[in-house]
């Protein structure tokens, strides 16, 4: 993480009923900020580099200690980091930066596990966070306060608590601004206050308006001088803002391969750090890197509890992503059924289950694969998890047919970066005349994906706009992903009025077809962009 929606809340007395309307905009740009951060998974500890003792910590030793801890969260050795932010706690005036520094490794362990403890111990830590802020000075103590928010409104959001991230947001907002207003030079503000004003840009401009009449503004373009500030001047948030600037170019804009050289920078210098791996190997499969992210995870989650670092659940997914898209369907159930063993919540759950059961049909056990497609649930209104709850149920209603394993090979090698591979079996399934209209709108899109990646753009676009020609099923994303993917090229080229069509053109379509939020967020961002 990957894309918002906001989720129906329930039942409310009346007198609630006006704040829930009147945040209903911020419960979106609540959960895009959770989401930024969450698949953006989770808050990334940075390395401090300036001389006055932070924190506002009071002794020599008690600074030694907040860099050995957080050096431990850098890691990923959150046990650690914990036992040393404990023995921080006992000293005096200390108490802010261990319960901040807790609070976060508690945020960190129920972001990657979803197991029900981690929750109540996050919000003990919070809570005691908030009683310690009365002995720290400023700017520290705003800070901490709002970082404290931001924290809380992440886990709220993960546990579907809309209005509650809502209320969050709005008191993480006005204590950074508060702070960025007060004391400029603080660059560690400028972390949160860009992430925020990043996702309220990325909101419709109806929902924007709303916001600014309550006194919320923000724009992308913003958010990302902001996170770019602290990138480059901040103490603490270095690492956290160059990953979230990361992943702002390789998910909202699509460009992946801009994400990785930075992600691959971090991972090398931190490359015991299993969170590092985690990001770097999640960039490298959208780049088609499938053989370097299998090396770079692979390492990954050797780093288990034995060796001293808290397992990250979802390196072990994406693994098992990495060996499906080398055809190693084998090694890709082994994985994806260890996944599904550790992780306790539904976190990827549904793609999980479905790459299980293309791994098995893929070796012609389709009696097993089936029992797999029917565990498939969308149940969080996510992108990945709703087109997983449809190909599961399209495997389900009849054997895989021979166009669609070929189809789905292609898909593979264009995933492992095998371009010639793709190539042979697209151009063979493209000549064929047993291929159904779908299978051949497909084909075409595929192409188009494989000569864009060629920098073969004209005939790129013109596979795109044969998949659009060739496209009858309104639920499908051919047609909707080829306008996109038309208007990337077209921007990317500075012809900015043709870009712009193809990007309204893609939002034209209505229909809930594969990934429409992503599709939507993407291409209100290209719009913007332009």
């Amino acid at each position: 993480m990957m894309y918002p929606r906001v989720y129906g809340i329930a039942a409310y007395h009346s007198r609630q009923e006006s704040v829930v309307t009147r945040d209903h905009s911020l419960r979106i740009a609540a959960r895009v900020t959770a989401l930024l951060v969450m698949l953006f998974i989770g808050a990334v500890p940075g390395r401090a580099q300036q001389a006055v003792r932070p924190f506002s910590v009071q002794t020599e030793a008690a600074e030694h200690l907040v860099e050995e801890g957080r050096s431990a969260l850098l890691q990923f050795r959150l046990n650690e980091a914990e036992r040393v932010f404990k023995a921080l706690n006992r000293m005096p005036g200390s108490g802010a930066a261990a319960y901040h520094h807790l609070a976060l490794s508690s945020m960190l362990k129920l972001l990657m596990t979803d197991v029900p403890a981690y929750y109540d111990e996050f919000y003990r830590r919070a809570d005691s966070l908030q009683l310690a802020l009365r002995e720290v000075d400023e700017p520290w103590r705003t800070y901490l306060d709002a970082e404290n928010q931001l924290q809380r409104m992440i886990v709220y959001a993960k546990q579907g608590s809309n209005v509650k991230a809502a209320f969050a947001a709005k008191g993480a907002y006005g204590r950074f601004r508060n702070v960025v207003k007060r004391f400029p030079s603080f660059y560690e503000a400028y972390k949160g206050m860009g992430l925020l004003h990043l996702s309220i840009g990325s909101l419709p401009s109806t929902y924007r308006r709303i916001l600014g009449l309550l006194g919320f503004s923000g724009e992308v373009e913003q958010g990302l001088r902001e996170l770019r500030l602290a990138a480059e001047k901040s103490a603490y948030n270095r690492e956290e803002a160059h990953v979230l600037l990361a992943l702002v170019n390789g998910v909202m804009y699509d460009q992946p391969e801009q994400a990785v050289p930075p992600l691959r920078t971090l991972y090398e210098q931190n490359n015991q750090s299993p969170l590092f791996a985690f990001f770097y190997g999640f960039m490298l499969l959208k780049t088609r890197d499938a053989a370097e992210a299998e090396r770079v995870l692979s390492s990954a989650v050797r780093k288990d509890e034995r060796a001293g670092y808290f397992f990250l659940d979802y390196n072990e997914h994406h693994l098992a992503e990495a060996h499906f898209k080398q055809n190693e369907f084998v090694q890709a159930e082994e994985h994806y059924k260890r996944y599904l063993s550790r992780h306790k919540g539904p976190a990827l759950k549904a793609p999980t289950y479905l790459g299980l059961g293309l791994s098995l049909e893929m070796q012609n056990r389709r009696a097993e694969a089936l029992k797999q497609y029917a565990m498939v649930k969308s149940t969080r209104g996510m992108d990945t998890d709703d087109a997983a709850e449809r190909e599961a149920k399209r495997r389900m209603a009849r054997p895989m047919t021979e166009p669609e394993r070929q189809l789905l090979l292609a898909s593979n090698a264009f995933g492992s970066g095998d371009y010639s591979g793709t190539e042979r079996i697209l151009r063979a399934l493209w000549d064929s005349d047993s291929i159904t209209e779908g299978e051949r709108a497909e084909t075409a899109y595929r192409l188009g994906r494989l000569y864009e990646a060629q920098q073969k753009y004209d005939e790129a676009i013109a596979a795109y706009e044969l998949a659009i020609e060739h496209a009858q099923d309104p639920n499908a994303r051919w047609a909707p992903w080829a306008n996109f993917y038309i208007a990337q090229i077209y921007a990317d080229q500075g012809r900015r009025q043709e870009a712009a069509r193809a990007y309204k053109a893609a939002l034209e379509y209505k229909g809930k077809y594969d990934y429409y939020q992503a599709l939507e967020q993407s291409a209100k961002a290209g719009l913007k962009k332009l």
